[in-house]
């Protein structure tokens, strides 16, 4: 659920920031919370970095503006960013995948997606939510 304020930073931030926010944040935790291995946390972060760049950009090249401009989500803008989002970055680890245990892309794809997809565009729903409130109230 992390990728939730990804989203929402994407809609809230110009490019630049949004994708930087999401790979400080990945980073920290990789290391520290997760103790993951140095090479495995800077994947993970240059994956969530490079998803939630092309999210902006979609979202840019849709007419999507930073909301703290204007506090206005066009639809087709969001729906691109977050179809962008989850097409990158479940293609990166399926990517990985796939290489690091020698089976078929197809099926890393399948099983690391498939199962959670309708559940990750339920509540990728909250992403803009989140995003408003953030304008309404900050």
């Amino acid at each position: 659920m992390s990728f939730i304020p990804f989203l929402a930073s994407v809609l809230l931030f110009d490019s630049g920031w949004a994708a930087s926010i999401a790979a400080v944040s990945v980073l920290g935790v990789e290391l520290t919370v997760r103790r993951k291995p140095f090479d495995r946390a800077l994947f993970n972060t240059a994956q969530v970095f490079l998803s939630v760049a092309l999210a902006a950009f979609a979202y840019r090249a849709l007419g999507g503006t930073p909301a703290l401009e204007r506090s206005a989500f066009p639809i087709e803008a969001t729906v691109a960013a977050v179809a962008v989002y989850f097409l990158v970055n479940s293609t990166a680890v399926s990517v990985a995948v796939s290489l690091g245990e020698g089976i078929e892309f197809t099926r890393s794809w399948l099983r690391i997606a498939g199962g959670s997809l309708f559940y990750d565009l339920a509540t990728s729903l909250l992403a803009p939510l989140l995003a408003f409130l953030y304008t309404r109230y900050q």
